[in-house]
């Protein structure tokens, strides 16, 4: 038991009042969480207790929207899924998520397809993403805002309005999936 309390072992709930309650003796609780993003998710993952969330086909709240980035996405976040498939957004990422950076150290895998995004896509700092899939929305522009996610491996980008050359993505080493039909970039 000592050892345990000691070594704090990670376990997934996916129920939001496991992770609310004060005590769980030796484990250290983490949300897996899939339904519909909201507030109380939203402080959960502030407090580090939420690792994964679907929120995939559901209704997302304005006010909830504006927290995601700063909330979710940014310096201090511990996240390591977030998807918003289908969430019916039709707007810019600015309108919709606000100016603040996407900065996350530790964000492995972002889904935003689907989601009837439009403009240029927004600049990503996320250095450990590894899963990126923006398909099926209204994103214009190149890919330089995703210079920054080097560890790559897998980027869907189908059916945007996208134009230039790959050229942005020589960083990337790792990947090995990319998906960029219906667009007009050219390159290898």
């Amino acid at each position: 038991r000592q050892q345990l309390h000691r070594l704090r072992p990670l376990v997934g709930v996916r129920n939001l009042a496991v992770v609310q309650r004060p005590a769980h003796g030796p484990w250290h609780v983490t949300l897996l969480y899939e339904g519909e993003l909201s507030e109380a998710v939203l402080e959960q993952a502030q407090q580090g207790r939420v690792r994964s969330i679907n929120a995939s086909l559901r209704k997302l709240v304005p006010a909830v929207a504006r927290r995601v980035v700063p909330e979710l996405l940014g310096a201090s976040c511990s996240l390591l899924l977030l998807e918003l498939s289908g969430v019916g957004l039709k707007d810019t990422w600015a309108s919709t998520f606000g100016e603040a950076a996407v900065c996350s150290a530790v964000l492995r895998k972002l889904y935003l397809n689907l989601c009837r995004l439009q403009g240029p896509l927004p600049e990503l700092r996320l250095p450990a993403l590894q899963v990126l899939d923006m398909n099926d929305n209204q994103l214009t522009g190149g890919l330089e805002p995703l210079q920054s996610c080097a560890a790559l491996q897998e980027l869907f980008l189908n059916a945007n309005q996208l134009a230039g050359g790959l050229e942005p993505l020589r960083g990337c080493t790792a990947l090995q999936q990319l998906d960029g039909s219906d667009n007009q970039l050219t390159g290898e």
